[in-house]
Protein backbone atom coordinates (compact mmCIF):
# COMPACT_ATOMS: atom_id res chain seq x y z
CA UNK A 1 0.00 0.00 0.00
CA UNK A 2 1.42 3.36 -1.02
CA UNK A 3 2.13 5.89 1.65
CA UNK A 4 -0.19 8.42 0.03
CA UNK A 5 -3.04 5.87 0.21
CA UNK A 6 -2.21 4.94 3.77
CA UNK A 7 -2.51 8.57 4.84
CA UNK A 8 -6.17 8.49 3.86
CA UNK A 9 -6.85 5.77 6.40
CA UNK A 10 -6.75 5.88 10.16
CA UNK A 11 -5.71 2.76 11.94
CA UNK A 12 -8.44 1.84 14.46
CA UNK A 13 -6.34 -0.77 16.29
CA UNK A 14 -2.88 -2.18 16.54
CA UNK A 15 -3.48 -5.20 14.35
CA UNK A 16 -0.21 -6.90 15.13
CA UNK A 17 -1.19 -7.19 18.81
CA UNK A 18 -2.63 -10.65 19.31
CA UNK A 19 -4.98 -11.23 22.24
CA UNK A 20 -5.49 -15.01 22.09
CA UNK A 21 -3.51 -17.09 24.52
CA UNK A 22 -0.72 -19.23 23.10
CA UNK A 23 1.38 -21.89 24.77
CA UNK A 24 4.75 -20.51 25.84
CA UNK A 25 6.74 -23.17 24.05
CA UNK A 26 5.03 -22.39 20.76
CA UNK A 27 5.85 -18.72 21.11
CA UNK A 28 9.46 -19.51 22.09
CA UNK A 29 9.84 -21.79 19.06
CA UNK A 30 8.41 -19.10 16.78
CA UNK A 31 10.89 -16.56 18.14
CA UNK A 32 13.81 -18.95 17.73
CA UNK A 33 12.90 -19.44 14.08
CA UNK A 34 13.62 -15.74 13.52
CA UNK A 35 17.32 -16.37 14.21
CA UNK A 36 17.74 -19.57 12.20
CA UNK A 37 19.02 -19.31 8.61
CA UNK A 38 17.02 -21.27 6.09
CA UNK A 39 16.95 -21.86 2.36
CA UNK A 40 14.12 -19.40 1.98
CA UNK A 41 15.55 -16.72 4.26
CA UNK A 42 17.36 -14.96 1.40
CA UNK A 43 14.23 -14.62 -0.73
CA UNK A 44 12.19 -13.63 2.31
CA UNK A 45 14.66 -10.89 3.21
CA UNK A 46 14.69 -9.69 -0.40
CA UNK A 47 10.91 -9.35 -0.24
CA UNK A 48 11.18 -7.46 3.04
CA UNK A 49 13.79 -5.16 1.53
CA UNK A 50 11.53 -4.42 -1.42
CA UNK A 51 8.60 -3.58 0.84
CA UNK A 52 10.74 -1.39 3.07
CA UNK A 53 12.33 0.35 0.08
CA UNK A 54 8.88 1.21 -1.25
CA UNK A 55 7.95 2.69 2.11
CA UNK A 56 11.19 4.69 2.20
CA UNK A 57 10.67 5.99 -1.34
CA UNK A 58 7.12 7.10 -0.55
CA UNK A 59 8.29 8.81 2.63
CA UNK A 60 11.17 10.67 1.00
CA UNK A 61 9.09 11.78 -1.98
CA UNK A 62 6.30 13.27 0.14
CA UNK A 63 5.80 17.01 -0.29
CA UNK A 64 4.31 17.94 3.06
CA UNK A 65 6.60 18.01 6.08
CA UNK A 66 3.93 16.81 8.51
CA UNK A 67 0.59 15.00 8.68
CA UNK A 68 -2.61 16.79 9.70
CA UNK A 69 -3.44 14.51 12.64
CA UNK A 70 -3.71 16.19 16.03
CA UNK A 71 -0.81 15.20 18.28
CA UNK A 72 -3.05 14.28 21.22
CA UNK A 73 -5.08 12.02 18.96
CA UNK A 74 -1.87 10.42 17.72
CA UNK A 75 -0.70 9.78 21.28
CA UNK A 76 -3.85 7.76 21.93
CA UNK A 77 -2.59 5.24 19.36
CA UNK A 78 0.34 4.38 21.63
CA UNK A 79 -1.31 3.87 25.02
CA UNK A 80 -1.43 0.05 25.06
CA UNK A 81 1.26 -1.12 27.50
CA UNK A 82 0.62 -4.85 27.11
CA UNK A 83 3.37 -6.82 25.39
CA UNK A 84 2.03 -8.79 22.37
CA UNK A 85 1.57 -12.48 23.13
CA UNK A 86 2.71 -13.68 19.72
CA UNK A 87 5.52 -12.41 17.47
CA UNK A 88 4.16 -10.33 14.60
CA UNK A 89 4.70 -11.33 11.01
CA UNK A 90 6.67 -8.81 8.98
CA UNK A 91 3.84 -7.76 6.66
CA UNK A 92 1.41 -6.86 9.44
CA UNK A 93 4.10 -5.15 11.50
CA UNK A 94 5.28 -3.06 8.55
CA UNK A 95 1.70 -2.09 7.81
CA UNK A 96 1.28 -1.04 11.44
CA UNK A 97 4.44 1.07 11.24
CA UNK A 98 3.31 2.62 7.97
CA UNK A 99 -0.14 3.55 9.26
CA UNK A 100 0.76 4.71 12.74
CA UNK A 101 4.40 5.81 12.72
CA UNK A 102 5.72 6.53 9.23
CA UNK A 103 2.57 8.32 8.10
CA UNK A 104 2.85 10.83 10.92
CA UNK A 105 6.62 11.22 11.10
CA UNK A 106 8.26 14.55 10.31
CA UNK A 107 9.87 14.76 6.87
CA UNK A 108 13.17 16.24 8.01
CA UNK A 109 14.67 15.79 4.53
CA UNK A 110 12.00 17.96 2.90
CA UNK A 111 13.22 21.31 1.50
CA UNK A 112 10.20 22.82 3.26
CA UNK A 113 11.46 21.71 6.65
CA UNK A 114 13.66 24.36 8.22
CA UNK A 115 14.63 25.66 11.62
CA UNK A 116 16.09 22.54 13.20
CA UNK A 117 19.48 20.83 13.31
CA UNK A 118 18.00 17.57 11.96
CA UNK A 119 18.02 17.61 8.17
CA UNK A 120 18.49 15.45 5.10
CA UNK A 121 21.09 12.67 5.05
CA UNK A 122 23.48 11.85 2.19
CA UNK A 123 22.02 9.13 -0.03
CA UNK A 124 24.64 6.53 0.91
CA UNK A 125 23.82 6.57 4.63
CA UNK A 126 20.79 4.29 4.22
CA UNK A 127 22.84 1.57 2.53
CA UNK A 128 25.66 1.83 5.05
CA UNK A 129 23.16 1.69 7.91
CA UNK A 130 21.90 -1.61 6.54
CA UNK A 131 25.46 -2.96 6.44
CA UNK A 132 26.18 -1.85 10.00
CA UNK A 133 22.94 -3.43 11.24
CA UNK A 134 23.84 -6.73 9.61
CA UNK A 135 27.36 -6.69 11.09
CA UNK A 136 26.02 -5.79 14.58
CA UNK A 137 29.37 -4.81 16.07
CA UNK A 138 29.94 -3.68 19.67
CA UNK A 139 32.96 -1.41 20.05
CA UNK A 140 33.03 -1.82 23.82
CA UNK A 141 35.10 -4.98 23.41
CA UNK A 142 37.70 -6.13 20.87
CA UNK A 143 36.02 -9.56 20.98
CA UNK A 144 32.94 -8.04 19.36
CA UNK A 145 34.58 -5.39 17.18
CA UNK A 146 38.03 -6.55 16.07
CA UNK A 147 38.20 -4.13 13.14
CA UNK A 148 35.61 -1.55 14.16
CA UNK A 149 37.40 -0.56 17.36
CA UNK A 150 40.63 0.62 15.68
CA UNK A 151 38.56 2.01 12.81
CA UNK A 152 36.62 4.15 15.30
CA UNK A 153 39.84 5.33 16.95
CA UNK A 154 41.16 6.39 13.55
CA UNK A 155 37.97 8.35 12.81
CA UNK A 156 38.20 10.10 16.18
CA UNK A 157 41.82 10.99 15.53
CA UNK A 158 40.84 12.53 12.18
CA UNK A 159 38.17 14.70 13.81
CA UNK A 160 40.57 15.61 16.62
CA UNK A 161 43.14 16.69 14.04
CA UNK A 162 40.62 18.85 12.21
CA UNK A 163 40.02 20.80 15.43
CA UNK A 164 43.38 20.81 17.22
CA UNK A 165 45.86 19.93 14.46
CA UNK A 166 48.59 18.68 16.77
CA UNK A 167 51.89 17.31 15.46
CA UNK A 168 52.29 14.10 13.48
CA UNK A 169 54.17 12.65 16.42
CA UNK A 170 51.20 13.27 18.72
CA UNK A 171 48.78 11.33 16.52
CA UNK A 172 51.30 8.54 15.91
CA UNK A 173 51.53 8.15 19.67
CA UNK A 174 47.83 8.35 20.51
CA UNK A 175 45.73 7.21 17.55
CA UNK A 176 45.81 3.50 18.51
CA UNK A 177 46.99 3.82 22.10
CA UNK A 178 44.33 2.22 24.29
CA UNK A 179 45.55 4.33 27.21
CA UNK A 180 44.66 7.52 25.32
CA UNK A 181 41.27 8.96 24.45
CA UNK A 182 41.03 11.49 21.63
CA UNK A 183 37.26 11.55 21.76
CA UNK A 184 34.13 9.48 22.08
CA UNK A 185 31.28 8.73 19.69
CA UNK A 186 27.87 9.19 21.29
CA UNK A 187 24.24 8.93 20.27
CA UNK A 188 23.48 12.65 20.23
CA UNK A 189 24.14 16.18 21.43
CA UNK A 190 22.73 15.71 24.93
CA UNK A 191 25.02 12.78 25.69
CA UNK A 192 27.95 14.70 24.17
CA UNK A 193 27.35 17.75 26.37
CA UNK A 194 26.90 15.73 29.56
CA UNK A 195 30.09 13.74 28.88
CA UNK A 196 31.94 16.99 28.13
CA UNK A 197 30.84 18.38 31.50
CA UNK A 198 31.94 15.17 33.16
CA UNK A 199 35.38 15.43 31.55
CA UNK A 200 35.67 19.12 32.47
CA UNK A 201 34.82 18.33 36.08
CA UNK A 202 37.41 15.56 36.23
CA UNK A 203 40.06 17.79 34.68
CA UNK A 204 39.34 20.76 36.95
CA UNK A 205 39.26 18.62 40.08
CA UNK A 206 41.74 15.99 38.98
CA UNK A 207 44.38 14.03 40.84
CA UNK A 208 47.17 16.07 42.44
CA UNK A 209 49.83 15.07 44.94
CA UNK A 210 48.09 12.90 47.56
CA UNK A 211 44.60 13.62 46.22
CA UNK A 212 43.30 10.85 43.92
CA UNK A 213 40.86 13.10 42.04
CA UNK A 214 37.13 13.77 42.09
CA UNK A 215 36.37 10.61 40.15
CA UNK A 216 37.72 8.43 42.95
CA UNK A 217 37.22 10.54 46.08
CA UNK A 218 33.99 12.38 45.29
CA UNK A 219 32.95 16.00 44.92
CA UNK A 220 32.99 16.94 48.60
CA UNK A 221 36.57 15.75 49.04
CA UNK A 222 37.61 17.47 45.81
CA UNK A 223 36.16 20.83 46.83
CA UNK A 224 37.80 20.54 50.22
CA UNK A 225 41.19 19.67 48.76
CA UNK A 226 41.18 22.53 46.25
CA UNK A 227 39.71 25.00 48.72
CA UNK A 228 36.50 25.66 46.77
CA UNK A 229 33.05 26.29 48.18
CA UNK A 230 31.29 24.91 45.14
CA UNK A 231 31.43 24.21 41.41
CA UNK A 232 29.30 25.83 38.71
CA UNK A 233 28.74 25.75 34.98
CA UNK A 234 28.74 29.18 33.35
CA UNK A 235 26.90 29.73 30.08
CA UNK A 236 24.78 32.25 28.22
CA UNK A 237 21.07 32.06 27.38
CA UNK A 238 22.12 30.42 24.11
CA UNK A 239 23.46 27.44 26.02
CA UNK A 240 21.83 24.15 24.94
CA UNK A 241 19.09 23.01 27.30
CA UNK A 242 20.81 19.64 27.77
CA UNK A 243 23.41 21.36 29.94
CA UNK A 244 20.81 21.79 32.67
CA UNK A 245 20.06 18.05 32.77
CA UNK A 246 23.08 16.47 34.46
CA UNK A 247 23.27 16.25 38.21
CA UNK A 248 27.00 15.67 38.39
CA UNK A 249 27.99 18.64 40.55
Amino acid sequence: MALSQQRQEKSKQNRFFETESTHHYLVADEVMQLFKPSSGSVSTEAKMNAQTDNLVDDFLSAINTNSDINFNALVETFTDSQVPINPANFDSYLEYLANNVVNHSIHTSSPRFIGHMTSALPYFVRSLAKLMTAMNQNVVKIETAKAFSPYERQALAMMHRLIYNFSDEFYTQHVQNNQSTLGILVSGGTAANIIALWCARNKSLGAKNSFAGVEKEGLAAALDYYGYQGAVVIGSELMHYSLTKPQIY
